[in-house]
């Protein structure tokens, strides 16, 4: 049996709720879980709830220096954090090219695995230089979590072949 592209496209979208409920049904245990396994990498977690939690905790987290070297890779710089005067923005271009240095690159996962403690970063500037920079700062929404790795294949065949920017089913 052959299935049509719109077809294995519809099977994908019945998996991916298929793979949120579940992930909805045990959110507590699975949130707690994530956090328990990334500490036990050395990770420290932090639950924000929106933009100004957000810039008080990363503030909270610099030392008290005026110009802290710090990379985004974000898709949107909390204006607060853009603004600040005790942040010295670098690109990551300069970084990677050797021609600066940063002491904190901030960058946005695109998911986690819940069952391995494992972020996911695709397609990001910083990809080449992450390493290189002792502390990094993940921003990570809880919607992006799934169970295990095998889910990652549905979602992101989803994300690849979607015509519509929310992949992704509504929560």
């Amino acid at each position: 049996m052959e299935f049509s592209p719109e077809e294995i496209l519809e099977l994908c979208r019945t998996r991916a709720n298929i793979i949120r409920q579940k992930y909805i049904e045990d959110m507590e245990n699975k949130l707690t879980s994530f956090d328990r396994k990334m500490k036990e990498k050395g990770y420290q977690v932090y639950w924000i709830s929106d933009e100004a939690e957000l810039t008080e905790t990363f503030f909270g987290l610099l030392p008290t220096s005026p110009y802290n070297k710090v990379c985004f890779d974000l898709p949107n710089i909390p204006e607060e954090l853009r603004s600040s005067k005790v942040i010295r923005p670098v690109h990551y271009a300069d970084v990677e090219s050797g021609k600066s240095s940063a002491s904190y690159p901030f960058v946005q996962a695109d998911f986690a695995i819940v069952e391995t403690g494992t972020l996911v970063l695709l397609n990001k500037n910083s990809k080449n230089c992450l390493n290189s920079i002792p502390q990094l700062f993940v921003l990570l929404d809880i919607s992006k979590l799934l169970n295990k790795a095998s889910d990652l294949e549905t979602i992101l065949y989803l994300r690849t072949h979607a015509q519509e920017q929310q992949y992704l089913p509504n929560d």
